[in-house]
């Protein structure tokens, strides 16, 4: 800025616009990258876990609901969904080090 000048409220609150939209374009790209490691990690899944995940996380429905549809019982879904994500954890891991 030249000497002497002065910034008017608006071009002050325009500065102010801009930076949060930046900031929320970068939370953004950063929650699309995480988003694709998740969905990368539950590929890594059998057929029947990706299924059961995908159900609980991307469908939102309840284990209830899950057990019906597939037949199974409650607990027997819950121990699906504890397993898969110990196995994404672990494959996260893996990955993470190497």
């Amino acid at each position: 800025k030249p000497k002497g000048f002065t910034s008017s409220n608006i071009e002050n609150y325009i500065a102010e616009k801009q930076e949060k939209i930046e900031k929320k374009r970068w939370y953004i790209k950063k929650t699309e990258l995480k988003l694709r490691i998740v969905d990368d990690l539950v590929k890594t899944l059998k057929k029947y876990n990706q299924d059961i995940i995908n159900m609980k996380f991307y469908q939102m429905m309840s284990i209830e609901e899950i057990a019906t549809k597939k037949d199974r019982s409650y607990g027997s879904i819950q121990k699906t969904i504890d397993r898969s994500i110990k196995i994404m954890q672990k494959e996260y891991n893996k990955n993470k080090m190497s």
